[in-house]
C-alpha cells in the first residue's frame, strides 16, 4: 500500500466465487485488504459465481466512482468472514484455499468454450 499514490488504485481480478467453501479465498483476500486499511469496492462481472470474475478495486483513500457502476456491487455487510484468513507472506496459503474454486472455474470455462467452438 505504501507504494500507491494517494489516488492510486490496486485492482485484483479474481475467481467469481464469494460464497461457501469456493469463496473462502476471495473472502480472505477481502479481509486482508481491509486489514491493510484499503478502501474496497468489490464488483462482480455478469453471470453466476462459476461464470464471472470478481474485481477488488482498492485504494488508500475513499474510492469515488466518476461514473455509474454498471456491474453488481458486493457489500462487506453481506459477507461472512468467519472462515476467512488473513493472508501473509510468511504463511502463503492462498494457492491452497483457492484450489477448489480454480478447479471448478477451469472445468466450467472449458465446458462453455468447448460448446461454442465444437458446434
Amino acid at each position: 500500500q505504501h507504494k500507491l499514490t494517494d489516488n492510486g488504485l490496486l485492482v485484483v481480478n479474481f475467481y467469481g466465487f464469494i460464497n461457501g467453501s469456493r469463496g473462502r479465498a476471495a473472502r480472505s483476500l477481502y479481509k486482508t485488504l481491509k486489514q491493510a486499511k484499503f478502501d474496497i469496492h468489490l464488483i462482480a462481472t455478469p453471470g453466476e459465481e462459476n461464470e464471472r470474475n470478481l474485481l477488488f478495486m482498492s485504494g488508500k483513500n475513499e474510492l469515488k466512482a466518476k461514473q455509474q457502476i454498471i456491474h453488481k456491487m458486493i457489500y462487506e455487510m453481506d459477507l461472512n468472514f468467519d472462515d476467512a484468513l488473513l493472508l501473509t507472506d510468511d504463511k502463503p496459503v492462498l494457492e491452497h484455499i483457492y484450489l477448489e474454486a480454480a478447479l471448478q472455474w477451469r472445468k466450467d470455462y472449458n465446458e462453455v468454450n468447448a460448446k461454442q467452438f465444437l458446434r
